[in-house]
């Protein structure tokens, strides 16, 4: 009996403590809580294992990159981006930055192009629509 009141008072300041933290994506998949602005319009979607598409939010005068998977996982955050200009091509990169150089850039097939620091990783397929 000791155990199990002990494994409860280590459960429960565990989650004040978790109390203090941001949120994880899927928490607020689950709370329905979103980041991206209601007003965000699609530049472009391409596919992968799930659909990831970059929008820009008129209101918040910004870009965000999100992924929309067929599980119903992603769609209701997305990773804020600062856009850049990359060899005349729309470029973006996440706007907390990232120690291995990730970008993304927009061909000019319409793929999306994933680099790091050592360059390309791979291209995605341009896809229609936001997706599932």
């Amino acid at each position: 009996m000791k155990n199990v009141i002990l494994i409860l008072l280590l459960s429960f300041s565990s989650l004040a403590n978790a109390g203090a933290k941001e949120l994880s994506p899927e928490m607020k998949q689950l709370l329905g809580i979103s980041s991206l602005p209601k007003d965000a319009q699609p530049i472009g979607t391409w596919l992968g294992t799930c659909a990831r598409s970059i929008e820009f939010s008129k209101a918040k005068n910004t870009y965000f990159m999100t992924d929309r998977c067929s599980d119903g996982s992603g769609g209701k955050d997305g990773n804020e981006l600062s856009k850049f200009s990359k060899g005349g091509l729309q470029a973006f990169r996440k706007k907390e930055g990232s120690s291995h150089g990730d970008h993304y850039v927009i061909e000019k097939d319409g793929r999306l192009g994933v680099y790091d620091k050592d360059g390309l990783i791979e291209k995605l397929p341009q896809h229609s629509k936001l997706w599932p």
